[in-house]
């Protein structure tokens, strides 16, 4: 612009410009064109004088001065400019396009190729100018190297570390960009019919003028052109080649927009292009190989005319396009107009649409709190009729509870009303009535009262039975069709005097107003235990102990139904009622509870009806029959009836209630071993039964019945309990659904399965072994469901047995699973074995006598008792354990019968284990390879070689007897149990305890593993069974989960402090229990740089502490006073103290305490509930003393700075007495 100016005005001075560039002479070799690069960027001017004769230099000069625009600390070379060091160094910008730069940057490496970050790196290191500037260059860099052909993205290889691709220089790639070309553009056309020159690509063309045609465009005067003179010659002076070249670069003849140019490349020098002005008629730059340095084609001055013609063309369309956009202008400002109109319409429309919008929410409230309330009301009057639960206990109390209507819970249901002392003497029976109103309790004092079950006060009292109180029953007529008398509640009762009183519960009656009965019946001659009204009030069924069931007529002598003014009107007393006997039926048991069943009641071979009377009676037997009242007859029996039991043994079967389901048509019947079964009306078959009771677990094995209609189909489906008791319970792991086997006369000792796990065998005290085989359906018999029927006994021991095993490989011949034998071990140290060749693997009839099994031989194994038995997988080893100490292993030997030949079987004697200094209790084969383990009353569990018998490994850790032991994880592992209640899981390699499992308090007995080793059974004296799920993998899993959920969080953690998000950093921090971190980001606040306008340092953390939540904000106080304990950490923590203090309430802190016991509580963290206001008491409690001591601390520490400036003071010899120590501290 500066030559431009001087040309146009020679007037203003005769001094020009001269601006300091540099320039660089390359020759390179035959095979690259050589290019001139010239800097003229703008770095320093100086003033010389302007004279035509210093515009013409012979090329002597022309090569000096090139060489002092040289760099001088680079020597030329052949292949100038390769590398960096041929630029020379400037001190601001780089005077040299980003594609020269950077080609110079990779073609000087080492390997001639460089990664992004060296390619910065290495410019950096070249130009400080790179060093501060902002990031857009390296913006540009990127753009350059992804677009230019003439760089190429070379893959880094597999085994060359580090990251990022390598960048190269392709010498022999064709001009032009990566980017495809743009096609379809419409050509412009010259006004007045003249015609536009071609456009070029690339940077705009730098034409030069004719003085005259210059002249002439700008209009100025002949005189104007006498002040500059144009050179003809192409040699130039350097001076004028930069004057001239400035001059070129301000004439605008022919205008090309950068969007045209095709490449990257092109918009280097145009000295660098080698056919740059061939489009416009030009003559091209042509070197020569002994000319250094060339003036620039400055014969674009020959056509003036094309030049000036192309500069009106451009005025004219400048012009044009102004007109344009102008009237572009008048349009935008119409339609932002209309836009602006449009916008405001839509903002009334959506402040309209706004209103409509709160006045509809303001209606939904309304609606939403109407429901509420209305929901409010509905669940009132549900708990009003809510179920109840009333419980009278030892301690004399009663107790109601409320039922829970939501789904079955670990927490406690605590009673909604107590009443510490209901009778003075314990209770023995109680009755609801059929409204569900009140409540009858007779005590053993003889006192029977009646309770308001929602209000809990007494209504009535009754006196005067002889004795204890035992039955209770309501009379209230719910069906008044049948009868016509009048409609009132009465209460009958029945002692131990054998009589049964009628009392009236009206509160006009005598009976209520004094406690008489309204009537005494007497009928009984023992205690009577059943009791229970028709609902039509018109009989009476009582049954006792004395083995009969009396019917009694209640409507006789009935008062017929009066109105109140025919009672008002009435002479004399009304007449007594007095319930006649109908009928006497002996049931020859004793009967314990009594019932009656509705009229509509399908019972099949039995008439239903209003005047049917069909009841129902449970007793000593065990058995729940069905009468029918009016004939006198049983019309079925439910249950077995039990064999009768002695009075002095624990477990009896009776029936000591029985309960009536009329929704299910079933009763439920309540035994003396506190078993509960479920008996089906309609179908007359079992359908569950609940195990109120187990007592000490002696053995445990795991079944899998094939049942033709259970649900649940599969291995070890079944649990099979020995308990101390003869009946063998057999458990439905899915749904607890139990069966008890009756059979053996005493304890049950062992058992174990057969091969298929159908078939189970049992020892017992009474010195025989039974095997049970599952039901088989009956044809047409839909009541048979599941259970198991003897079908084989083993008698021949003279003591107990305490010891069996069945083969675990099964005979398929046939197609069938079979066992082929057995073993039994006794207290009279034989081992017995047993032919199982002819049991059935199904029970036909369970009624049906059982099979006798056949000893095929008699060893004499021990000196004391055998403890343990069990069989090899392969069924050719036995090995069993004594109390003897020792465990012997025999060889089975036996040959199956054919042709009528009976089987043979053997036992030979083949090692023995010697080791244990105390009774071998439990043996076990490994299924996986020849060892043998043993577990002692020694607390040891001890492995055995099956080939030289010797001890390979002894596991200790047990602090009492090893009871079981059993293989686990393909013999890796071994699980044991012992008397000290826990269960321990080995690993065999190391020896070492893997887990400690403990959920018994007593020893544990029984012991049983599943088919795929998955899930362990243990029982015990305890009575409680627990199974033990494998669950290793969800273990590792969930710990992985947690890992990578911490790991995320601690990454969040640390993007939140980068981007400054305080708000979520400490939302987060304190949601992962994490105080470190939290303490360590109020350190870095409190240390970096400090606003004096916030209150811990940064204003964002401020509005963070002043909007945190309640339950954040306790943990937060919580961090706080741990962090207060530590006077390293003290300062952090006054620090958010003060700073909760000055910007939250006294009641933000409360509410926040309070919201911390609420979120507790609703997750049912009950030892985090505390009493209200207790929280922050305790909190204030722990940091006040250690802020005291802490204030207490500093106040010594300023004492003693005091005292450091006093010493120092003297040792200067008074010199800084005059400092001012307060303000230095200050």
């Amino acid at each position: 612009m500066a030559s431009l100016r001087n040309i146009l005005n020679p007037e203003d001075g005769r001094r020009r410009t001269v601006r300091s560039a540099s320039t660089r002479c390359s020759v390179v070799s035959p095979a690259h064109s050589t290019r001139l690069i010239l800097n003229m960027d703008q770095a320093s001017t100086s003033e010389v004088p302007s004279s035509p004769e210093t515009s013409f230099v012979s090329d002597a000069s022309d090569n000096l001065a090139t060489e002092e625009l040289v760099s001088k600390d680079h020597e030329v070379h052949p292949d100038c400019p390769n590398s960096l060091a041929c630029l020379p160094n400037t001190e601001g910008r780089p005077q040299h396009t980003l594609p020269v730069i950077l080609r110079c940057a990779i073609l000087g490496s080492s390997r001639q190729r460089l990664t992004i970050r060296e390619i910065y790196a290495a410019m950096e290191n070249k130009y400080a100018y790179y060093r501060t500037a902002g990031p857009t260059w390296k913006q540009s860099v990127r753009h350059h190297l992804s677009l230019n052909r003439l760089f190429e993205r070379q893959p880094r290889p597999a085994t060359d570390p580090g990251f990022g691709s390598y960048w190269t220089v392709n010498l022999s790639a064709p001009p032009g960009t990566k980017r495809p070309r743009k096609r379809g553009r419409q050509i412009k056309e010259a006004p007045d019919g003249l015609s536009l020159p071609p456009k070029k690509r690339g940077r705009p063309r730098k034409s030069s003028l004719d003085k005259d045609q210059l002249y002439s465009l700008l209009g100025e005067d002949e005189e104007c052109k006498q002040g500059v003179t144009i050179p003809s010659s192409n040699v130039l002076d350097l001076d004028d080649l930069r004057e001239k070249q400035d001059f070129v670069d301000c004439q605008v003849s022919t205008y090309v927009s950068e969007e045209d140019c095709e490449s990257e490349e092109e918009l280097v020098h145009p000295l660098d292009r080698r056919n740059s002005l061939a489009g416009s008629g030009l003559s091209a730059y042509q070197p020569s190989q002994t000319q250094q340095i060339l003036s620039p084609p400055f014969s674009t001055f020959r056509n003036p005319d094309n030049i000036v013609d192309s500069l009106k063309t451009e005025i004219s369309l400048l012009r044009r396009q102004s007109t344009d956009a102008i009237s572009l202008s008048l349009r935008l400002s119409d339609q932002l107009l209309q836009v602006q109109a449009e916008a405001s319409r839509t903002r009334d429309i959506l402040q309209a649409v706004e209103q409509r919008f709160d006045m509809e929410t303001r209606r939904r409230s309304e609606l939403e709190r109407m429901l509420n309330a209305e929901e409010k009301r509905r669940i009132k009057a549900e708990q009003a009729l809510n179920a109840h639960l009333l419980v009278f206990t030892a301690s004399l109390s009663l107790r109601i509870y409320e039922i829970p209507t939501t789904t079955p819970s670990k927490k406690l249901v605590h009673p909604v009303r107590v009443i510490s002392r209901a009778h003075e003497a314990p209770v023995h029976v109680c009755k609801v009535d059929p409204t569900s109103t009140y409540l009858a309790s007779g005590s053993a004092d003889g006192v029977v009262k009646v309770w308001n079950i929602r209000n809990g006060f007494v209504t009535h009292v009754f006196k005067g039975h002889g004795g204890i109180v035992s039955a209770l029953t309501f009379d209230y007529p719910q069906d008044m069709s049948s009868i016509a008398r009048q409609q009132k509640m009465r209460l009958i009762t029945g002692s131990v005097d054998t009589r049964l009183r009628v009392f009236d519960l009206t509160a006009t009656s005598d009976s209520a107003r004094g406690g008489k009965p309204e009537a005494v019946l007497e009928g009984h001659y023992s205690v009577p235990r059943g009791l229970d009204v028709s609902l039509d009030g018109k009989w009476l069924v009582s049954g006792g102990r004395d083995s009969v069931v009396l019917i009694w007529d209640l409507s006789s002598n009935q008062a017929p139904l009066q109105s109140a003014s025919e009672k008002s009107k009435g002479k004399g007393k009304d007449k007594a009622f007095s319930p006649t006997l109908v009928k006497t039926i002996p049931v020859l048991e004793r009967v314990e509870a009594l019932g009656i069943l509705r009229p509509d009641e399908d019972l099949t071979g039995s008439s239903s009806g209003s005047d049917a009377i069909r009841f129902y009676t449970g007793g000593e037997k065990g058995v729940v029959r069905i009468w029918d009242g009016k004939d006198g007859n049983v019309l079925f029996s439910l249950g077995k009836e039990c064999a009768k039991v002695a009075d002095d043994q624990e477990e009896q079967r009776q029936i000591v209630d029985v309960m009536y389901v009329p929704a299910t048509s079933s009763v439920v019947s309540v035994h003396a071993d506190q078993n509960i079964i479920c008996h089906s009306l309609s179908t007359r078959s079992l359908t569950r039964q609940l195990i109120g009771y187990n007592d000490e677990i002696v053995d445990t094995t795991l079944l899998s019945p094939a049942f033709p209609i259970s649900a649940v189909k599969g291995r070890d489906s079944h649990l099979a309990l020995a308990t101390n008791s003869s009946l063998i319970r057999i458990y439905d792991i899915h749904t607890f659904d139990a069966r008890l086997l009756d059979g053996h006369t005493d304890v049950v000792l062992a058992l174990d399965q057969g091969a298929d796990g159908q078939l189970l065998a049992s020892g017992s005290k009474d010195r025989s072994a039974r095997l049970w085989a599952p039901l088989k359906a009956k044809p047409g018999d839909p009541a048979v469901e599941w259970g198991y029927g003897c079908v084989g006994i083993c008698e021949g021991h003279a003591e107990s047995i305490g010891a069996i095993s069945v083969s675990k490989k099964a005979d398929n011949v046939g197609g069938s699973n079979h066992p082929q034998f057995m073993f039994t071990g006794s207290q009279d140290r034989t081992i017995k074995m047993w032919d199982l060749t002819g049991i059935p693997l199904t029970c036909g009839d369970d009624e049906a006598a059982p099979s006798r099994c056949k000893s095929l031989c008699t060893h004499k194994a021990h000196d004391k008792d055998i403890n343990a038995l069990d069989i090899s997988p392969n069924d050719r080893l036995l090995v069993s354990g004594s109390q003897d100490r020792t465990a012997k292993v025999f060889s089975i030997e036996y040959i199956a019968g054919s042709r009528g030949s009976a089987p043979r079987g053997e036992l030979k004697l083949i090692g023995t284990c010697k080791g244990h200094k105390r009774g071998v209790w439990t043996v076990r084969f490994s299924r996986a390879e020849r060892i043998l383990a043993t577990g002692s009353g020694d607390k040891t569990v001890k492995l055995w070689s099956l080939d030289d018998f010797s001890c390979l490994k002894t596991l200790e850790g047990h602090t009492n007897s090893v009871l079981r032991v059993n293989f686990l994880n393909v013999g890796l592992q071994i699980v044991s149990t012992s008397s000290d209640g826990l269960v321990k899981l080995w690993d065999i390699k190391s020896e070492e305890c893997v887990t400690t499992l403990d959920n018994h308090e007593d020893k544990i007995w029984a012991l049983a593993v599943s088919n795929d080793e998955s899930r362990i059974v243990s029982g015990a004296a305890d009575s409680v069974i627990t199974f033990w799920e494998d669950c290793t993998e969800e273990q590792n899993n969930e710990k992985e989960v947690a890992r990578a959920n911490l790991v995320q969080k601690e990454q969040d953690f640390q993007n939140y402090i980068a981007i400054n998000d305080y708000r979520r950093a400490i939302q987060l921090a304190l949601a992962m229990q994490q105080p470190g971190r939290l303490l360590s980001l109020f350190r870095d606040v409190q240390t970096g740089g400090v606003d004096s306008a916030s209150v811990t340092g940064q204003l964002s953390i401020d509005e963070v502490i002043r909007t945190l939540g309640g339950s954040e904000l306790a943990k937060l106080l919580k961090f706080v006073r741990d962090w207060n304990t530590n006077a390293k950490t003290s300062r952090i923590a006054q620090g958010v103290m003060y700073a909760i203090l000055k910007l939250r309430s006294a009641d933000d802190l409360v509410k926040a305490f309070g919201d911390e016991q609420d979120e507790a509580a609703f997750i049912g963290d009950l030892n985090a509930v505390s009493r209200p206001g207790s929280a922050l008491k305790e909190f204030v409690d722990a940091f006040i003393p250690y802020t005291e001591r802490h204030l207490s601390r500093m106040n010594k520490l300023v004492q003693d700075s005091y005292m450091v400036d006093y010493i120092l003071g003297e040792m200067d010899d008074g010199t800084i007495n005059d400092m001012d120590v307060d303000s230095a501290y200050v």
